[in-house]
């Protein structure tokens, strides 16, 4: 049986490959496949069944309530705007998300995602002179930077929202 170091090394490597692989693809294609979502759902729930990191309900919890508030974002914005603001597979992708940070990180995982997106936004237009409010930007590599970045704190132990 390997040891707990190793179960992480070994979360970390999964994590950050399979991310990668969602930020190239949704990057130039604006789609997350389907076989993506599933090998990060895959290893969310892996990682939570057997890490010790935090208990395996919230980590259940948070894949179905990750799910649920992309869902909920997804139809606002087109009931309001008339047209989707996010992909399908931004929301699948959330189930997997919430597996690997339970339903604590959510919040901070939005909050991280929506913040470095607007940071690329910002230095995008300003070092082309201009922002075009039309033109489509792929979410899946910001979820996948508040995912990594949230799990890691989690994993290092200083998640302020998580008690020990």
């Amino acid at each position: 049986m390997a040891d707990d170091s190793t179960l992480l090394l070994l979360a970390a490597v999964y994590l950050v490959l399979v991310s990668l692989a969602i930020s190239v693809i949704d990057s130039r294609r604006l789609v997350i496949p389907n076989a993506l979502n599933t090998a990060n759902a895959g290893g969310g729930l892996m990682f939570a069944a057997f890490a010790k990191t935090m208990p395996f309900l919230s980590c259940l919890i948070g894949g179905a309530l990750g799910v649920v508030a992309l869902l909920a974002l997804r139809s606002g914005y087109r009931s309001i705007r008339g047209r989707d603001g996010l992909g399908l597979g931004d929301v699948k992708f959330m189930a997997g998300a919430g597996l690997w940070v339970g339903w604590q990180g959510l919040a901070p995982l939005l909050l991280v995602s929506a913040l470095s997106a607007l940071i690329f936004l910002t230095l995008r237009g300003t070092l082309s002179g201009h922002f075009d409010p039309q033109r489509q930007l792929p979410f899946g590599p910001f979820l996948c930077t508040g995912t990594l970045t949230i799990w890691t704190v989690q994993v290092a132990g200083v998640a302020p929202w998580i008690s020990p």
